[in-house]
């Protein structure tokens, strides 16, 4: 489970600009996270109209890539894909199979591949960040987040175009296979949850390439969390 809501109601098509509280009437999370949607969509839209994919002049991401060794090193900073704004952290170059987004990339660069980055976002949970818990509260958690990813890739495909829709989906709809697996020495047992198609073109086979399999050790109330 991603995000706890009630209902997801924001509709881009509808052309709602801002969303507003009337008095005697309940609050509820649908409205405050269309609002947040709505805001969110305004200046997704601004940067893609006048800036929509690339780097900034100062402060831009770079590669440098060498394929008679295999190396391909990602040097820090901002790059904008269709308009989504991600950022590579790092004091210094970062090897392409080190990165923060995407660790043990498949395969080293070689001739012929195409560098592209691919700019997503995730939600994060209090699973991940222990800050999303309030202490005052005894710990429970409330709101989750988003984070954009930011993973330089690889492909060798001379006509795959990076731009086609058909060919390189913006949302990926890869299937997820969940199975019982027995305990192996060494390891718990459990639910697990393993990725087996790619979620996007190029994507090594993997729809989050954070982790290839999630292992469920506990059980409440009969259903594995």
């Amino acid at each position: 489970m991603k995000t706890q809501i009630s209902r997801f109601s924001f509709d881009p098509d509808k052309r709602y600009s801002g969303v507003y509280q009337q008095q005697g009437r309940m609050i509820t999370d649908a409205d405050w996270n269309e609002l947040q949607s709505i805001a969110k969509q305004r200046l997704d839209d601004a940067l893609k109209d006048a800036i929509g994919s690339g780097v900034p002049a100062e402060g831009g991401l770079t590669i440098n890539a060498d394929s008679s060794s295999g190396t391909l090193t990602i040097n820090p900073g901002r790059i904008y894909a269709g308009g989504l704004a991600g950022i590579v952290l790092g004091p210094g170059p970062v090897d392409y199979t080190q990165q923060p987004d995407f660790p043990h990339a498949p395969r080293s660069f070689g001739r012929g591949d195409i560098v592209y980055a691919d700019v997503w976002e995730r939600t994060v949970s209090f699973l991940e960040d222990e800050g999303m818990r309030d202490p005052a509260l005894g710990g429970p958690d409330t709101c989750t987040r988003t984070q954009t990813m930011v993973q330089i890739k690889l492909v060798n495909k001379p006509y795959w175009d990076l731009e086609s829709a058909r060919q390189n989906p913006r949302c990926g709809d890869a299937p997820l296979t969940v199975t019982l697996s027995p305990a192996v020495a060494g390891t718990p047992s459990g639910l697990r949850v393993s990725p087996r198609s790619a979620g996007r073109a190029g994507s090594g086979g993997r729809t989050d390439e954070r982790g290839a399999e999630v292992v469920v050790r506990e059980r409440s109330g009969g259903l594995p969390y």
